[in-house]
């Protein structure tokens, strides 16, 4: 456990080192984020988020932050998100079915395909949130900011947008927000 702990936190400062740098970071830097995320995602896989959300609170970090990650087929069912920095976050064909995501911040994320069955995503910012063919059945986005978000062949059966803001909204033609 201190070597995945370890693990996560040389993660973190490499993912600050980036943000600092700004986008014009070496290529070399963005090639040892890469891995440093492989290695990150593989410890995900096999003993959960938990080991990351215990390590942040270990440190006294307010929020989890997973902002500007690639992690294509991530797989968090029900886990606990709540108010966590999701902005950019890239989670193609992802499972977050039943995630609490409420209040987090997702600006520009890429779900396309992902599972977000029954999420909670009441009070979410997803502005320019790409979800284009991701199944959002019977999810909660009570209050959410949808601002030109991309929803074009989601499921939106049973979705709760009660409140929700959503100027801008592409969706498939003949699809209305129920």
């Amino acid at each position: 456990m201190k070597k995945d702990s370890l693990l996560v936190k040389q993660n973190n400062k490499i993912i600050q080192s980036v943000r600092e740098k700004g986008i014009a970071t070496s290529r070399l830097s963005l090639k040892k984020l890469g891995e440093k995320k492989s290695k990150l995602l593989k410890l995900i896989h096999e003993q959960g988020y938990e080991v990351i959300r215990q390590w942040l609170v270990d440190q006294g970090e307010p929020t989890i932050d997973l902002s500007w990650l690639e992690i294509p087929g991530l797989v968090l069912s029900g886990i606990d998100l709540s108010g966590a920095n999701l902005n950019a976050l890239v989670f193609t064909g992802g499972d977050l079915s039943g995630a609490k995501l409420t209040g987090c911040r997702m600006y520009g994320v890429i779900g396309t395909r992902a599972n977000l069955r029954g999420a909670l995503l009441s009070g979410a910012s997803l502005g320019a949130a790409v979800l284009s063919g991701a199944d959002l059945t019977g999810a909660k986005l009570v209050g959410a900011d949808l601002s030109a978000a991309i929803l074009t062949d989601a499921n939106l059966t049973n979705a709760n947008f009660a409140g929700a803001i959503m100027t801008g909204v592409r969706l498939s033609p003949g699809i209305a927000i129920p």
